[in-house]
Parts: structure tokens; sequence; C-alpha cells
């Protein structure tokens, strides 16, 4: 029956667009893991499913052709993937990171900050490693992946922000502690509810990044307002439901106020006591056609290109949310999606 259901979907779908082949693959293996809509499922259940990663460390940089050897046998010959802690003064632990870089490091390296995806309230950052071991093969630059806390958090109702923004603060003061030189660029990298953070962590911190990309970000935190949001709001893998769900599983907006928060909401309106939409660094904004997030994403980065700042979009015809991602099937789109990355990098090399 879920089967079917999900073939009915997807043809409906295709009376407007053309369905990718790696989106039904992705379909597939969505399937073998849960037939049942994320929406319905417990916050625990939920990120259970999230959690979920069928490849060890050492099968991913198989995957990737990632030319490294593990921190513990280093060859600075070869690129290096390591995990380290950055320290967290207003937590009891630190916060855990993943540095990955690549094998051959210009004089002045690249640094790029990543955070994941998940909705604020599931995710690991252990389940990205294919896709930023691939960016690191295509751009060159120094990838850190930091974790934080997900929602909802009784010690702190922003967790996640706040975590971004010590772990961030942290490398821009210690740069040579995760590969980089003084006058490295750094750069901001995230995907989903990790573009929402990233679109945070720029307001909060103007001018201290180079550039950023979002994909498929959460820009928004009005689930009404968006005309894909409405369209895909019942499809395979992650639907208009799903963010709503996840809204509701973060208790983000209980407090109603936050939704005009730019800390954030990306789309808040700036006040004129805030840092101005205008000292967002250059922007690469990534969204995926049948994403219940598209819209927002689009709506965005028109603001952005409305208040003067650098901003490339890039659309990825013919699949859902999660298509950056290579493990999830879409070894074709996520490659393309990470060359128009590299490319988007490339002019902050040269100019060094």
């Amino acid at each position: 029956m879920a089967s079917e259901t999900t073939v009915n979907i997807w043809a409906e779908v295709e009376e407007k667009y053309i369905v990718h082949e790696e989106t039904k693959a992705f379909t597939r293996l969505i399937a073998t893991v849960t037939t049942k809509p994320l929406y319905t499922l417990s916050l625990d259940s939920l990120r259970d499913l999230a959690a979920w990663d069928p490849l060890s460390r050492q099968e991913k940089i198989e995957l990737t052709k990632f030319q490294v050897t593990l921190a513990t046998q280093l060859d600075l010959d070869q690129g290096s993937v390591e995990d380290m802690t950055i320290p967290a003064p207003h937590l009891a632990d630190s916060i855990k990171a993943t540095v990955y870089q690549p094998g051959v490091l210009p004089p002045v390296p690249v640094l790029m900050i990543h955070y994941r995806g998940g909705g604020l309230v599931c995710g690991e950052i252990h389940c990205y490693e294919v896709c930023l071991m691939s960016l690191v093969n295509h751009t060159g630059a120094i990838i850190v992946c930091v974790e934080y806390r997900n929602l909802p958090c009784t010690e702190d109702r922003l967790a996640p922000f706040t975590d971004a923004e010590t772990a961030a603060q942290w490398i821009l003061g210690n740069k040579t502690a995760v590969g980089g030189v003084a006058n490295s660029p750094v750069g901001l990298i995230g995907e989903s509810a990790g573009g929402q953070i990233c679109s945070s962590l720029s307001y909060t911190f103007p001018g201290k990044f180079a550039f950023q990309v979002l994909v498929y970000p959460v820009a928004d935190v009005d689930v009404t307002n968006s005309a894909s949001m409405k369209e895909f709001w019942r499809i395979p893998g992650f639907c208009g439901n799903d963010m709503a769900k996840m809204l509701e599983f973060s208790q983000l907006l209980e407090e109603p106020s936050e939704a005009n928060n730019p800390r954030v909401n990306p789309s808040a309106p700036r006040g004129s006591s805030d840092p101005p939409l205008s000292s967002s660094p250059p922007t690469l904004v990534i969204v995926a056609e049948l994403d219940p997030l598209r819209d927002w994403g689009k709506a965005y980065a028109r603001k952005l290109r409305d208040a003067g700042v650098r901003v490339q979009q890039y659309t990825c015809e013919g699949v859902p949310h999660c298509c950056f991602n290579r493990h999830f099937g879409f070894e074709t789109t996520a490659r393309r999606a990470y060359e128009v990355v590299a490319e988007f990098v490339e002019p902050f090399k040269s100019t060094l």
C-alpha cells in the first residue's frame, strides 16, 4: 500500500515536473527504512531515523575516494579527518566538531564552517561525512563540521544558535587550530536548518565571514506563506507537513516574538538597531525543485539581492530535499551541486 501511494504521489508531481530518476531511487531507499511519513513519528523515532547511517567512516572514505588517513595515523602528504572539541564556557562539555582537510593545501587555505540540518530537532554530524568529504575534494577547502544541541532544550530555548555562535567565534579566533592561517578567509555552509544557522551567524557577526552557502535553507518559519510548502505538503521523503511538525517539536515559536527575530528567522524584518541585511556576505543559495523549502530559499535570495548582496542561486531540478547528500542516492545531482559550490568558492582563493 505504501509503495502504491508513493507511486501515485510522484505521478501527480510528474504532471508539472520532470522527476529525476535519482528521486525515485531515493524514495525506494527511504521505504526500506520506514514506511511512515516523518510527520507521524514521535520525536524520539524521528531522531533515531535521522541518526541512521549505514556506512562506517572507512567506507565513506572509500566511497568518496577521499585521500586521507585517520588522525591517529596522520600523513602530512595526505588529507585528514580529525575529530576535535571546541571550548564552550556555557556548557558542561565542549562542542564536538570534525575537521576535514584536503591532501594539498595552498599557503592560505579557505576555511568553511559547516552546520548540519535536522530541523533543529534531530540529526548528528557523522551523517554528513560523505557530503563533506566530497565537498573537500571539489573545493580544496578545509571544512570544520560543528555539532550543536537539538531542540527543545530546557537550558536554552535557542541552543543551536548559541552553540553555533560559540563555535564560529572560536574558529574565527583560532584558525591555525583547524589547519588554516591567520588570514584564511572563513565561509559558512549549511543545509536546511544549517542554512538557517548560517544566516543567523551572518546577522550576529556582520562582516566576519567571507561568504555563505545556504543549501535549501530554512529561510522562514511561516509554513503558510509559501507556494512550494503548500504544493509539496504531502510528498515522499520530506514534505511541508514534516517541516511544520519539526517547528512544533522545536518549541521555537512558543515565544511568538521569535518569528520576528532575525537571529532565528532569516526573513524577519531588520530593525534600526539591527545589522542591515546588506551586511550579509556574498551568498550562494541552492534549492531543490521538489522541496517544500524551495520558495523560502528563492525569496531569501531575492531579499539579499535587493539589499545589494552579491547572490548566486542554483536549482537542483527534479529532486527533493536531501539531494545534497550523495549517500541518499543523488550521485549526479549532488556532484553537480558540489561543482557549483566549488565554482562559487574559487574567487575567494584567487583574492588571497
